[in-house]
C-alpha cells in the first residue's frame, strides 16, 4: 500500500484563509508561555524578598504559585460560555488586557498577601488565554491542515517554555523583580493590541 504523501509546509500555509491571523496566534501562544515562564520559576525568590524573615517560605510560595490555578479552575467554564457567546477573539483581547492589569501591579506589592490577591486575579485571565487561542486556530484552519498547525502552535509554546526562564533570570539579575513584572506586563499589553489589529485586518477589514 502506497504511503500517503504529506503536504509541504508551503502548501499548508497556502491553504489557510487568514495566514496572518494564524501566525499572530502562534506569536500570542509564545508570548503567553514566555511571560508565564519568565516569572514562575522566580516566584519563590520574590516571596523571600517580600518577607525575608518567614519561616514557612515553601508554604507561602506554594500558595502564591497556586493562586492563579485556583482562579482558573473556578472560572474556566464560565469563560468558555462567554467565548461562545461573544467570540474567542474578543475574549482573547480582554483576557490579555486583564492579564497585564493584574501583572504590572505585582511589581509594587509590599506583602505576600497583596501578591496572592493579584496572582488570584491573574488566574481569571489565564483561564481564557490558551482556550481562546486554540478556538481561533480551530475556526480558521482547514481540517486537512489542523494537525500541522496545532503542532506549530505547540512548538511556539515550547519555545516560550525555553526562553522565558532565561529572559526572566537575566532581567531580575540586572534590574530586579519589579522590572520583570513591568516588562512582561507591557509585552502582554502590546500583544493584546497587535492581536486586536490582526483580527481587525483579517476578519473585519471593512469595519471602522
Amino acid at each position: 500500500m502506497a504511503r500517503e504523501r504529506l503536504d509541504s509546509t508551503r502548501t499548508i500555509i497556502g491553504s489557510l484563509r487568514h495566514p496572518q491571523l494564524i501566525f499572530s496566534l502562534f506569536l500570542t501562544t509564545f508570548l503567553i508561555t514566555f511571560s508565564t515562564q519568565s516569572i514562575g520559576p522566580l516566584l519563590t525568590l520574590y516571596v523571600r524578598e517580600l518577607n525575608p524573615y518567614t519561616t514557612s517560605l515553601a508554604f507561602v510560595a506554594g500558595i502564591v504559585a497556586s493562586a492563579p490555578g485556583v482562579a482558573a479552575l473556578v472560572s474556566a467554564q464560565r469563560l468558555g460560555r462567554l467565548s461562545d457567546q461573544y467570540g474567542a477573539e474578543r475574549i482573547l483581547f480582554w483576557a490579555l488586557i486583564i492579564y497585564s492589569a493584574f501583572l504590572i501591579p505585582q511589581a509594587f506589592v509590599t506583602s505576600t498577601t497583596q501578591l496572592i490577591v493579584l496572582r488570584f486575579g491573574l488566574g481569571f485571565a489565564t483561564a481564557a488565554l490558551m482556550p481562546s487561542v486554540q478556538s481561533l486556530l480551530r475556526q480558521h484552519t482547514p481540517s486537512r491542515a489542523a494537525g500541522r498547525i496545532f503542532s506549530y502552535n505547540q512548538s511556539a509554546q515550547f519555545m516560550g517554555n525555553l526562553l522565558g526562564p532565561l529572559f526572566g533570570s537575566q532581567v531580575v539579575a540586572h534590574f530586579g523583580f519589579s522590572a520583570l513584572f513591568i516588562v512582561t506586563g507591557l509585552i502582554m499589553l502590546t500583544n493584546a493590541l497587535l492581536e486586536k489589529s490582526n483580527v481587525q485586518v483579517t476578519l473585519h477589514p471593512n469595519t471602522k
